[in-house]
């Protein structure tokens, strides 16, 4: 019985993150219960848990980026599920996929996270430093807390729109997520040729 409630609770969590798929790993605190359902139904195979190692190598990641004094904690939880993917909540807690954990490579990997926590950020300094199109779209302010991120752990930011492109050709992403993932990928590449 706890193991199905588990399971049912990590569901709805899922279920919630609506945006994931329409802006490419948003958050939607506002997603109605018809839109939930249509969310839940693109998932290819129930979720579970992730393994053990899995959920390692998924700390290491979020430890290169906790060694930033300014990044405030949050809970990091591996769900077992093909499709990579990776999201945050307002409640501070990351989720990544086992299948986003089989694509990419440590600093990539370590990359999706800083964008996850880039959401979480931007929550909480109110995106005060950022102007201009970052400061309008939600994906954008992510990448660019994210890139801020990598830097000060000395990771190069191009490292992101590696991973988002590994993610974009990914057999398991859906075709609606392909689009946004694009925009993004150019508009990192763009900004890492300016700086």
């Amino acid at each position: 019985m706890r193991k199905a409630t588990t399971n049912i609770s990590i569901a709805l969590v899922i279920t919630l993150v609506l945006q994931f798929c329409a802006a490419g790993c948003g958050v939607d605190q506002t997603a109605s219960d018809s839109a939930r359902d249509r969310w839940a139904r693109q998932w290819p195979e129930p979720v579970g848990h992730g393994t053990e190692p899995e959920a390692r190598r998924a700390a290491l990641a979020m430890d290169r980026l906790r060694v930033q004094s300014w990044v405030q904690p949050a809970g990091l939880h591996v769900l077992a599920n093909r499709r990579p993917a990776a999201f945050a909540w307002p409640d501070r807690h990351v989720y990544v996929t086992t299948g986003l954990l089989a694509l990419l490579d440590d600093d990539e990997l370590t990359a999706a996270l800083a964008h996850e926590l880039g959401h979480l950020q931007a929550r909480d300094r109110h995106l005060a430093a950022l102007r201009g199109p970052a400061a309008d779209d939600i994906e954008t302010r992510a990448d660019e807390l994210g890139c801020e991120l990598l830097k000060a752990g000395g990771i190069r930011p191009a490292v992101l729109a590696r991973a988002l492109a590994k993610v974009r050709d990914a057999p398991d992403t859906p075709v609606q997520c392909r689009e946004a993932l694009t925009h993004r990928i150019e508009w990192l590449r763009l900004r890492d040729e300016i700086q």
